[in-house]
């Protein structure tokens, strides 16, 4: 069975919304630890600040995003993922949009990812699955980011108090 390398390497504007994500994460975090310093009603507009930025950054990532799947979605034609899937996997692709080009079963997408649907011996799906769950990984990053800092935030007023 075909595997992909070790390291993944970034195509795109992912790469540069990944160099953001590692420089932004310990900001974000830092500016939240930092709350035990600079609380109280002289630095409300700190403290609603560093809460609130980290969602910020959320949606601006997920407007990229999404902005940039429907960019690349109408703008090729032949869209590589789909169209390889649909070509030479019909049965997999069926599984993955099963009422047509503009739907997406995300349960199958997570099985997809994890190798159910087919052998592995396909570089190109390789690729594709690989391509797929560092996305997810990525978005999730982001995503999770919100919920850890608020957590910690919340946690250093209540001790700070």
């Amino acid at each position: 069975m075909n595997q992909m390398p070790d390291r993944y390497v970034y195509p795109g504007f992912r790469k540069y919304i990944l160099l953001w994500m590692k420089i932004f994460t310990p900001i974000c975090l830092a500016l939240s630890v930092s709350l035990y310093f600079f609380h109280g009603p002289e630095y409300s507009s700190y403290e609603n600040f560093s809460i609130l930025l980290p969602f910020v950054n959320l949606v601006v990532i997920y407007l990229i995003f999404g902005v940039y799947s429907i960019y690349w979605r109408f703008h090729y034609d032949e869209y590589y993922e789909t169209q390889y899937l649909k070509t030479n996997y019909p049965k997999i692709w069926k599984k993955l949009h099963p009422w047509g080009d503009c739907s997406v079963n995300g349960f199958a997408s997570l099985f997809f990812m994890y190798g159910k649907y087919d052998d592995g011996s396909d570089m190109d799906v390789i690729y594709i699955r690989q391509n797929q769950k560092e996305n997810l990984k990525m978005l999730l990053w982001v995503f999770l980011l919100v919920p850890v800092s608020w957590c910690i935030s919340t946690g250093i007023l209540l001790v700070a108090g």
